[in-house]
This record gives structure tokens, C-alpha cells and sequence, in this order.
């Protein structure tokens, strides 16, 4: 596996806002309008200074142009994208309320249902398997106003660190093609990275929303469990325990501004989710002055070191207080994490086996000998009991303590293979991502934000709240991005 190091390259404080999200008029052609953000396109399209379809189709040339040297964008949905952004034109017209994402284009990663469009998981045995209604996570996009554009890639269900499968190949990462842009998310991550949609949707139960963002240079909001409902009409419809238990949905964005707005929009009451948690979006307030702890570790890697050394000084200077008190200890993250989702991808073993991808198949194989899953009732309930014990310990810690200034995966993007290069590699992979799987594990809130630029490829920091704590974390990413520039849209080519 490799292991990168570099500077950081520091951002200068600046009262105007950074270029690739500033609204400006757009040009004769519109088609520049896909380097602009979420907020500023329905700004746009609200004030009437372009149409719905002009941005649509602009991002649709984007997808013609940078599209194929990524392969993050697997289905085009020309067709029925023109025709939503009609509608939505029309509605404009006519004087209607417009939803805070009217007419903005953005991408479902194939892992979440889209009516109409396949809900593949990356793997060929579900190419044909479409489903009659949109899921909850997609209709939140929607009601918002947004209109889908395409579908982006991930691994073969959502089951690998980084993304590639036999139904359409690996997805590049747009600042080296021979580094991972991460997984499941990899391909959202790099199509908003590269401006092929203004705001991508996907899923988070071991990273899949926050290392893309880290090793793509976007920016993320993992939400709390139940606060963004979730549900599928294709069998198996239930989730597993630990996918119950453990994953959020969220949005990609290029900036903190937009990963709020498509956070809040995806936050709404849905009856097919019994999980779902009646808390609005933007409760509990933010408030200062709030004490802050920051995590490290002998294996973070240099750079992201001093990322998150600079970001929490950042963060003191805006008015965070550095608690002298220290957080509980992360030696038992990675194994319990593993230990659960493993599990139940055993349990399902016989039947996904056999339709997995190379790739995805060694790689759980080595994951299994370096975190035998329990086996048996009474070692199964002993995870559960110790996950219990993590989270009322974290949970009295955060009491005192709201947020945590923390590495996301420890590494900048490795190179493609990282992640099927042997039990060794797993291993130390798998401990390098202790501070991902702990968000996961213990059910919190957490935003990856961009600071920098190291040895070519972006770094980030992650930032962790307390349950339902989201706007804590947003609010101290915002800071941060008023400080480091913004890394994207970038040009893949």
C-alpha cells in the first residue's frame, strides 16, 4: 500500500469567497455554468438570469467532455433530464415556490434507488433491476427541486475501498489516474469534483461518503443515523443489523454552503423508514464558545499531520477552546467496526460470493483473516455489548467535549490496488481508517472539509460531532473553508 507524503499547501484568510463558487453572471453560451455550486445555480435560476435547461445542458456537455476520463458518470439520463428541467422552467414561470435546489443538476450514485434507472450496486447480476418508485434519499433531492443528470459508479455492493466492478471498470481519480479516488463513493466524489454535477448523493457505513471526499478534494456531511431516511422497494428490502446500526446518507459538494443545503433537503419524515428519527435539520443551534479535542496517532500520515494541526489552530483562533481532557481511546475502533459489518456480509457470504468481482472478493477474503467476524450467538452479542460500551463512553466525552478535529482515512489517495495488496496491507489499511469507522461504529455526525495539497492529490480534515450534531460540524468546516482555498472543479484531462 502506498504511503504519501508531502507539504501542505496552506490557504491565505480571505474576506471574498473563492472562485469556483462565486456567483457571476454566466457567459453567452452558458456553458461555464457547470464550474458554479449548488446555491449558485438555483440562485441563478431563481432570479431568472438562466434557465433550468441551460444548466442542465451544461453539465451534460461536461459529462461528454470530462466523462470519459474518469468513468464516473456510468448512465446518462439526457432524455429525462431536459424534460425535469422544462418542468422546472415552467414552474418558474408560473410563479410557483421554488425548492433551494430548483434546478440544480446533480448525480445518484447506483447504489440508491432512481425510478426509471437501474439500481445496479455496481454488479452485473442487477444491470436490469429497476425500481418502480425513488428511494427517500434521491426524493429529498428532488423535492428540493434538483434534477438527476446520471447515475455514478461504485464498487459491487458498495462492498470495497475503492471503486471498480465488473458491470463498468474502475472510476480514475480526476488528480492522478493512478491513485484511488476511494469507495463506495468514488464515482460522486469525482463527478463533482470535476464538475460534471453541482451535488452528488450517496452512503456512508465505512467511509464511503468521506474518504472520496478526502482523496477527491470535495467536501461531505455524514449525518447522524436516521436523520436522512433510506429504503429500497428491490429485494432484500431490510437492512442487516450492522447496516441499520451504522450507515447515513449524505451529500457530495464543493463547498460547506451546498453540503448543507443538500444535507438539510435530504432531512424529512418518510414512513418507509422505521429507523428514521423525527429530528428537524438544523437542530440542536450551534453555538460558541465550544471545546474542541484533536486526534492523532504514530500512523497518521506527515501531511495530514500538520493539516489537522493547522485546522485546529484555525479553529482556537475563531474562538474553540482545546480541551485539556482526553478522548477515549480508539484501539478497539477498527476491530469492532470490522467485526460487525463483517459479519454480516458473512452471514450473506454463500449467496454474494459468487457474483462478486475479483477485486471485491480479495479483498473481503483478506478483511475476513484480519477480523474473523463472530461466529457464534455469544460472540456476536459480545461485539454488540463492547460497540455499546464505546458509545456511552464517547457519548459522556462529547458531553463536555461537542467537537473533534481528526484525520479521515490516514492517508492521502494510495495508488489503484491499495486495497487487494494482501492481509498485511489490509491490516494496517483498516487501522489507518480508525478514524472514519469511529463516526461509523458509534452512530455521529461527521463533515470532511479540503485544506490542502500533498504530493499532488488532495488532503483533508474530518471534523465529528455529537449525535444530531451536524451543525457543529458544518459550522466548524465553514470556518476552515473561509481559510484554505477551495481545490475544485478540476480538470480531469
Amino acid at each position: 500500500m502506498g504511503h504519501c507524503t508531502g507539504t501542505v499547501a496552506q490557504g491565505q484568510v480571505s474576506p471574498d469567497p473563492p472562485e469556483p463558487s462565486s456567483v457571476r453572471s454566466p457567459s453567452s453560451s452558458g456553458h461555464e455554468l457547470w464550474r458554479l455550486g449548488a446555491h449558485d445555480l438555483a440562485t441563478l435560476v431563481a432570479s431568472r438570469e438562466i434557465t433550468c435547461r441551460e444548466a442542465v445542458e451544461a453539465h451534460l456537455e461536461r459529462i461528454e467532455d470530462a466523462g470519459g476520463a474518469t468513468n464516473a458518470v456510468t448512465t446518462r439520463l439526457d432524455e429525462q433530464a431536459l424534460d425535469a428541467a422544462d418542468a422546472r422552467d415552467r414552474e418558474v414561470l408560473a410563479g410557483a415556490g421554488l425548492g433551494p435546489l430548483h434546478g440544480v443538476p446533480v448525480t445518484v450514485k447506483e447504489s440508491l434507488d432512481l425510478a426509471g434507472s437501474p439500481t445496479t450496486m455496481g454488479n452485473p447480476s442487477r444491470a436490469s433491476v429497476v425500481p418502480a418508485v425513488t428511494g427517500p434519499e434521491a426524493e429529498g433531492l428532488l423535492r428540493a427541486g434538483a434534477v438527476v443528470v446520471g447515475r455514478t459508479n461504485a464498487p459491487d455492493f458498495s462492498l470495497r475501498l475503492h471503486t471498480d466492478n465488473d458491470l463498468h471498470g474502475p472510476t480514475r481519480n480526476p488528480w492522478n489516474p493512478g491513485r484511488s479516488p476511494g469507495g463506495s463513493g468514488g464515482g460522486e466524489a469525482v463527478a463533482v469534483a470535476t464538475g460534471m454535477s453541482a451535488l452528488g448523493l450517496g452512503g456512508d457505513v465505512g467511509g464511503s461518503l468521506r474518504t472520496p471526499a478526502h482523496w477527491c478534494g470535495v467536501t461531505t456531511i455524514k449525518p447522524t443515523p436516521g436523520r436522512v431516511p433510506s429504503a429500497t422497494s428491490i429485494e432484500p428490502r431490510e437492512p442487516t443489523l450492522s447496516l441499520a446500526l451504522m450507515t447515513s446518507y449524505g451529500p457530495f459538494a464543493r463547498s460547506v454552503e451546498d453540503a448543507r443545503i443538500g444535507y438539510r433537503a435530504l432531512v424529512r419524515p418518510d414512513a418507509r423508514d422505521p429507523w428514521a428519527v423525527p429530528v428537524a435539520a438544523g437542530e440542536p443551534a450551534y453555538s460558541r464558545p465550544t471545546a474542541m479535542a484533536v486526534l492523532d496517532a504514530p500512523d497518521v500520515d506527515p501531511a495530514i499531520r500538520r493539516a489537522v494541526e493547522s485546522a485546529a489552530q484555525v479553529l482556537s483562533d475563531a474562538g474553540f477552546d482545546h480541551a485539556d481532557e482526553q478522548a477515549p481511546s480508539l484501539d478497539r475502533v477498527t476491530d469492532v467496526w470490522a467485526r460487525l459489518f463483517l459479519g454480516d456480509v458473512a452471514f450473506t457470504w454463500p449467496t454474494v460470493e459468487p457474483l462478486l468481482s475479483d477485486g471485491t472478493r480479495r479483498w473481503l477474503n483478506d478483511a475476513f483473516a484480519v477480523h474473523p467476524p463472530p461466529t457464534t450467538r455469544d460472540g456476536l452479542l459480545a461485539t454488540y455489548a463492547e460497540r455499546h460500551a464505546l458509545a456511552g463512553q464517547w457519548s459522556a466525552f462529547q458531553e463536555r467535549v461537542p467537537l473533534v478535529v481528526a484525520p479521515p482515512m490516514a492517508i492521502p489517495a494510495p495508488p489503484v490496488g491499495f486495497d487487494v495488496a494482501g492481509e498485511s496491507a489490509i491490516a494496517e489499511l483498516l487501522e489507518r481508517g480508525r478514524f472514519i469507522f469511529l463516526a461509523n461504529l458509534l452512530g455521529l455526525p461527521a463533515a470532511v472539509v479540503p485544506v490542502g495539497v500533498a504530493d499532488g492529490v488532495p488532503v483533508a480534515v474530518q471534523l465529528i460531532g455529537p449525535r444530531f450534531g451536524e451543525e457543529l460540524c458544518l459550522a466548524a468546516a465553514e470556518i476552515l473553508e473561509r481559510t484554505y482555498r477551495r481545490l475544485t472543479p478540476i480538470d480531469p484531462r
